[in-house]
């Protein structure tokens, strides 16, 4: 999981910061949004057509074929956020220069 990086710049020596209330509000979206907070006792694959107990799994991909178990919608809404993240992290990069200073007596 990466960390939502902020678009703003707040000093000028530093370029890219992290929003810290961004990123606890993108790890609460994706808490929010777990397999588990389901009421349902299991909860079936797309991909292979299983039935899983949600005791047995851990983490939020089937144990048997790999797919992600949360809905298409909030897997598209992680999707955005991490594209949203990138692209902040290209406008905002920051280039770095070498320079070496000789001094003869």
């Amino acid at each position: 999981m990466k960390l939502l990086l902020s678009c703003k710049v707040m000093l000028p020596t530093m370029l890219l910061i992290s929003d810290l209330s961004n990123a606890t509000d993108f790890e609460k979206y994706i808490k929010a949004h777990s397999i588990h907070k389901r009421t349902s006792k299991y909860v079936g694959c797309p991909e292979c057509g299983s039935r899983l107990n949600l005791g047995y799994i851990r983490g939020e991909k089937c144990p048997l074929c790999g797919t992600d178990l949360r809905p298409e919608s909030s897997i598209e809404k992680i999707k955005w956020y991490d594209k949203k993240a990138s692209e902040c992290a290209k406008k905002y990069k920051q280039e770095f220069w070498l320079a070496k200073i000789e001094y003869h007596c």
